[in-house]
């Protein structure tokens, strides 16, 4: 390497913009989100202050494409008069080159023409970028900078072949029982004699994958000198990094044995070396590989290489889903048939329907598959603690960034947007708070513009920082080296440039300032720090979540959506403070705290659009999980049959109408989340299969709470308090209420009504046991009109609230919910109200009765249907207050009530609620 040299250059200033036109393109931008607040302190600051508010909002290379339709005029009007008079011509001139006719000939001799020249302009893209960059290139200051002298140019990879010589060495690391595994089953994928001999070998991030294949290749072309291996990745680092394993354990090998190693991309060597019989080891990229077309002489190289017995390695193999694999692997399989195809993946979950699929056909045999939680109960991977951190940025969406969202992570253009003054100081101040405890940190920044900003703010806050990204002037190679060497607490901030192929054994902490709707993009950041006390690494890994409030419900992923991190959360509010995994009533086991997350999401659409709470609300049971790989999704009790149904569909076993959501239209509160249904929807498409259902056992009932705390022994507040939070944290109730108190205040509410002894109707649920079979008769649907009795109750409801109530005008047309029978007979509850769930009346109130109550006059009379409709017509009047005191009152309105309830607790004694609706009373 070239020794450091020192030189000037020319780079962009601030300060060297005159104050006044700094101040105006500040007021500019400003001015149009009309923040009057921002626009009252920029007049307020110096000239110093200006320039550094300047850095922030534009950048600190000019003004950024972004702010380009705002700037301009102000560039114009103020800044182009001060410029000297024959710079602005002949920028003047460089404009007129880009016009035809008259302006392309007209005479720009003086300051005056070239100023009368530029005004006539329009503000096309074209004029808008040559004045960015010609405000840009007048105000640049010169600097001193330590580089490297280019004399010797650069490479990015190693340059000629290597020998690995054998020279009989024990392995340097002593390797985990999942390593050994893995090449027994490797040695059996490569003596099958039939069929593709093509595997995947799945290790999440930390588990040593590359250690894993260079080791049982580097035995396999001990044994058989024909043997040659191609490894194949995307990245130049990733083949780098094979390269570097290769090397380090060639000593491995018996004596005498050697093999030459080339690692061809770019700027290393080239791929035309392939064609060398004495290469026996060739890490390559796929695009050094295949070209631009994968064109003839890409598929010569390709098939003289696979000439001898080869095995192929594909990291990170889940790209191997995209086309321009296809093309290769297609090409390797017609054209080889000794060729043995490995893929290596943390993540086997490629997005889109019928990904999955594709990758399980391309490597059918599954070589190794190790669960996150085993290897962190070994040491080998560390246990991850995640601490969220609300930054209160609120990021706006459009109808149109949302739906883009939807169908790929997002896009720049909004992670832009995240690229906040008061979020960079959140970051860098909580890094500042804990350094000894973050120690060496990686920063996952959303954007290269929002990356330099935190560099310089994690300078300026003391810390040792590098910044790698695709335009950093620090080569990505350097930076991370000096990571790696530099023993105390650090900064490394990069913009997708850590995901894949990179080894940093000591980061301990990762902080997430980048937001995702990728599951593979969230493994891949948290995974960097995840290497455990048995592979070097420590015991505990910190993974720090940054959340902002979006515009739109767009599903942004948290740490614990995860579903094989099995993590323990910190509280936001007390940090010494864990909370209490819930049990399975069963096995006593842990649920998955992504699991909790997910209910916790459906429960969302209850408190988002102010819901009363329902039976599901106040008596809840999880009845298992539908095991994705991906994603584990909740499958709670009275949503049960319509997952049935939905997987049916999914699967084309029956016929379905309108969107997949609709099947949940007939449950109440809480549904699955439109994420879960897809999750799902795509399963069954890509494997053509049901899901696997995991059973788990955890109910949640308000009432059962409530009736213990009543039993209670007499207890301080403090006590209370304790005995309260402990049956919230460690119940279903932290997943259905928002917040602690929400909770206190529920069960408090119920405790009083039982003390006080309960009146009214409970509609929303009633008490489920399991069929007796003692020969109760079984309640039979007949005709039944809700119409009349939908309008009748209507009625006597506007005369019961009387004229005067501030309630009567939501009785009136056009305020009314509508109303329905339930499509099947759901257990536990007798009527609901709530909005639907998909379709073109998506959000409206509805009123649904259960069908089950479609039985004669005789044993279920109109005036029970009309008590249980006033019931959730009082649910209409007050959303979102539950069965509050106010809800009671005006319920006891309805003159029959207590008559009526004590008939629909009857039906539970008299009928079997549980059997099979074809038999007949």
């Amino acid at each position: 390497m070239s020794a450091p040299v020192t030189r000037r250059v020319k780079t962009f200033s601030w300060n060297v913009v005159p104050p006044r036109v700094t101040r105006q393109l500040l007021l500019a931008v400003y001015g149009a989100v009309k923040d009057d607040g921002a626009v009252d302190r920029v007049r307020k600051l110096d000239d110093k202050a200006l320039a550094a508010q300047a850095a922030r909002v534009f950048g600190t290379s000019g003004i950024n494409k972004r702010h380009r339709d705002v700037t301009t005029p102000v560039l114009r009007s103020a800044w182009l008069p001060g410029v000297a008079a024959q710079e602005l011509i002949d920028f003047a001139r460089l404009v007129q080159l880009e016009l035809t006719g008259k302006a392309r000939a007209q005479k720009l001799r003086t300051k005056r023409d070239a100023l009368a020249f530029l005004a006539a302009r329009r503000a096309t893209d074209t004029f808008k970028i040559n004045l960015s960059k010609f405000f840009a290139r007048l105000n640049k200051v010169q600097r001193t900078v330590t580089g490297r002298a280019p004399a010797a140019p650069a490479v990015a990879g190693p340059v000629g072949p290597r020998k690995l010589a054998g020279q009989g060495q024990p392995d340097p690391r002593t390797p985990y029982p999942h390593q050994e595994q893995a090449w027994a089953n490797l040695d059996a994928l490569t003596e099958e004699e039939q069929g593709r001999r093509a595997g995947l070998l799945v290790l999440p991030t930390g588990a040593g994958k590359t250690y894993t294949m260079v080791h049982w290749l580097l035995r396999r072309l001990a044994r058989d000198p024909d043997v040659r291996v191609l490894w194949v990745a995307d990245q130049q680092e990733l083949v780098e990094q094979a390269g570097r394993v290769f090397e380090e354990l060639g000593p491995t090998m018996p004596k005498g044995t050697t093999r030459e190693i080339r690692v061809l991309h770019g700027a290393a060597d080239s791929v035309s070396h392939l064609g060398s019989d004495a290469l026996d080891i060739a890490c390559v990229t796929r695009q050094s590989l295949v070209g631009a077309q994968f064109d003839q002489g890409a598929q010569k190289r390709v098939a003289t290489y696979l000439q001898r017995p080869t095995v192929v390695v594909i990291d990170e193999a889940h790209h191997a889903v995209a086309p321009q694999y296809h093309r290769l692997l297609d090409f390797m399989q017609e054209h080889a048939s000794r060729t043995v195809l490995v893929g290596l993946t943390a993540t086997p979950w490629p997005a889109g329907t019928g990904q999955v699929k594709r990758l399980l056909e391309r490597f059918p045999t599954r070589v190794a598959a190790v669960e996150v939680r085993d290897l962190v109960r070994s040491g080998v991977l560390a246990t991850p603690v995640i601490h969220t951190i609300n930054t209160d940025i609120f990021v706006p969406i459009t109808t149109k960034e949302a739906a883009r969202i939807v169908n790929q992570d997002i896009p720049g253009d909004v992670l832009r947007k995240l690229d906040q003054e008061p979020r960079t100081r959140t970051l860098v101040r909580t890094w500042v708070a804990r350094r000894e405890e973050w120690g060496k940190t990686l920063v996952f920044a959303p954007t290269i513009e929002n990356a330099n900003k935190l560099g310089d703010a994690f300078r300026d806050a003391g810390a040792t920082t590098w910044v790698v990204h695709s335009r950093a002037d620090e080569p990505r190679r350097e930076a991370i080296a000096a990571f790696r060497k530099f023993d105390a607490p650090s900064v490394l901030v990069s913009v997708g440039m850590l995901r894949e192929g990179v080894d940093l054994p000591d980061a301990r902490t990762a902080f997430l300032a980048r937001p995702t709707t990728s599951r593979i993009l969230m493994r891949q950041m948290i995974g960097r720090v995840l290497r455990g006390p048995s592979a070097g690494g420590d015991a505990h890994a910190h993974v720090v979540d940054f959340r902002d409030r979006w515009g739109a419900d767009i599903d942004i992923l948290a740490p614990a959506d995860l579903p094989d991190l099995h993590v323990e959360p910190e509280n936001p509010t007390e940090p010494e403070y864990r909370l209490p995994p819930i049990l399975d009533e069963v096995t006593q086991e842990a649920i998955g705290e992504d699991i909790l997350r997910r209910i916790e999401a459906a429960y969302e659409e209850l408190w988002r659009v102010a819901l009363p709470h329902p039976g599901a609300l106040l008596t809840t049971r999880l009845v298992g999980f539908y095991e994705l790989g991906e994603v584990n999704v909740p499958v709670l009790d009275h949503c049960q049959a319509a997952w049935d149904q939905l997987v049916h569909r999914a699967l084309g076993h029956i016929k379905g109408h309108g969107s997949y959501s609709m099947v949940f239209d007939d449950c109440p509160v809480p549904r699955p989340a439109e994420r879960d249904v897809k999750a799902v929807v795509s399963f069954c498409e890509a494997y053509e299969t049901e899901p696997p259902l995991v059973k788990v056992s955890a109910s949640f009932s308000i009432r059962a709470v409530a009736r213990d705390l009543v039993d209670q022994p007499a207890m301080t507040e403090a006590q209370k308090h304790a005995w309260l939070q402990q049956k919230w944290a460690s119940s279903l109730a932290r997943a259905a209420f928002p917040s602690y108190q929400h909770f206190v205040e529920e069960v408090t509410r119920a405790a009083f009504q039982l003390m006080n002894g309960a009146t009214g109707t409970e509609p929303e649920t009633w008490p489920v046991t399991p069929s007796q079979r003692d020969g109760r008769p079984v309640l039979s649907e007949r005709e039944r009109d809700l119409t009349h009795m939908f309008s009748a109750t209507v009625a006597e409801g506007r005369t019961l609230l009387g004229s005067d109530s501030e309630y009567r005008h939501l009785l009136g047309a056009g305020a009314l919910p509508r109303y329905e029978w339930t499509r099947t007979r759901p257990r536990g509850l007798w009527a609901y109200w709530a909005p639907r769930i998909a379709g073109r009346n998506k959000g409206t109130p509805i009123i649904r009765v259960n069908r089950i109550l479609k039985a004669t006059q005789e044993l279920v009379p109109d005036r029970l249907i009309q008590a249980l409709l006033w019931h959730e017509l009082c649910h209409h009047l007050l959303p979102g207050r539950g069965h509050d005191a106010e809800f009671r009152r005006l319920e006891a309105l309805w003159p029959d009530l207590m008559e009526q309830g004590a008939r629909l607790d009857r039906l539970h004694e008299e009928f079997d609620l549980m059997a099979n609706p074809r038999k007949r009373t």
